[in-house]
């Protein structure tokens, strides 16, 4: 989800010319689900699922 996120910014071409805090959003939700991937890659790792 993170990287599909990530893709609309970059395929977005205007680098949130017409509207950069949607663009600052979007890319601050992409890090925070990125985030929330690698926690919960860790914990499988691990053998236990973050909360």
């Amino acid at each position: 989800e993170a990287q599909w996120y990530w893709d609309w910014v970059a395929a977005e071409n205007g680098m949130g010319f017409h509207n950069p805090d949607k663009i600052m959003r979007t890319l601050g939700l992409a890090i925070d689900l990125a985030h929330q991937a690698i926690e919960s890659a860790e914990g499988a790792r691990h053998g236990f699922q973050p909360l």
